[in-house]
């Protein structure tokens, strides 16, 4: 099995070619260069880099482009600078020299132990996603040698073990317990499906939108449960005009302003999500609190992600608060 790639933006690089190749060369895991905003960590170009304040780093990114503002003690993930630095101010920082090869491999693998959560994620999603249509029990003990490795409540929270191999998930076994068994001992790192699933579908290069997608009108069904941090501009986007009303695919490619591509990906995240939906019958609906409807069963979500058919009833939309809370 092979996990998808992790996702290394490269800030301040006046050619990325170089950069790009060294991740490129990376296969267990593998790496791939990305959008600031997608990426799992960063490396930034030395030599491109200022320090502007205590803790606040100015990054040119190139002629005519706007500089890139990080904020060393809030930012959430690993990053790295590369050699050489220009200015002695940033003697702190995690440094890497692209030009040495163990200097690249020992970087590579301190960044990759601080990503295991999104790595056991990954491995985690592609279990998930190959079993949905059994998934029948309200829990499972995932077990691997006759150890505990991971629990998972259908569609709720997982519990995985930190020291697990991602890929060696693929050989465990799944087997079904009552509700009642979905504790986890508090070593575990704590994620849901909707998190691992998210997490999933944006990395996979196939197409994982169902057709019916495409041209069936959707529906808002519930905030994504997820950290804020992978919810963007465009997924907000996307949320807010179906919670005022459903559209088509074609309809909301033309109200959100996005392209087939980009449209197909955010959908892709919400479906697997569970966020939207193209039943009417499992759409949010108005109540006294004008709160969001959850999808909390398991049932709900398979027949919602693998339909047995057509369904019919009347369209139901509902304006909802658009944050994520746990």
């Amino acid at each position: 099995m092979h996990l998808p790639r992790l996702r290394m933006a490269l800030v301040g690089f006046p050619d990325a070619a170089f950069p790009q190749t060294l991740l490129r060369a990376r296969t267990s895991p593998a790496w791939e260069a990305a959008p600031l905003d997608e990426a799992d960590a960063l490396w930034v170009a030395g030599p491109s880099a200022r320090m502007e304040a205590d803790s606040l780093v100015r990054v040119w990114n190139g002629d005519g482009k706007a500089a890139v503002v990080l904020h060393l003690n809030t930012l959430e993930r690993p990053i790295a600078f590369t050699a050489p630095i220009a200015d002695d101010r940033l003697h702190a920082v995690e440094r890497v020299d692209l030009r040495s090869p163990a200097s690249v491999d020992q970087s590579l693998r301190r960044t990759e132990q601080s990503l295991r959560a999104v790595l056991l994620q990954l491995g985690m999603a592609h279990q998930i996603a190959t079993r949905m249509t059994t998934l029948t029990a309200h829990t499972y003990h995932v077990m691997l040698k006759e150890k505990l490795v991971a629990v998972v409540s259908v569609p709720g929270r997982i519990g995985i073990e930190l020291s697990t191999d991602p890929e060696a998930l693929a050989e465990a076994r799944w087997v079904a317990r009552p509700a009642g068994a979905n504790d986890f001992p508090k070593w575990f790192l704590p994620t849901s499906f909707a998190e691992c699933l998210w997490l999933h579908a944006s990395r996979v290069p196939t197409d994982l939108l169902p057709q019916r997608y495409r041209t069936a009108p959707l529906y808002f069904r519930c905030v994504p449960r997820v950290p804020q941090r992978l919810v963007q501009n465009r997924h907000y986007a996307v949320l807010a005009d179906l919670a005022a009303a459903p559209r088509t695919f074609a309809e909301l490619q033309q109200a959100v302003g996005l392209s087939e591509q980009e449209l197909a990906a955010v959908l892709t995240v919400l479906y697997f999500a569970g966020s939207i939906t193209c039943n009417p019958e499992r759409a949010a609906r108005g109540g006294g609190g004008g709160g969001s409807r959850e999808a909390v069963t398991a049932s709900e979500l398979r027949n919602s992600m693998f339909p047995a058919g057509p369904s019919g009833g009347p369209e139901a939309t509902m304006p909802a608060p658009l944050e994520w809370r746990p």
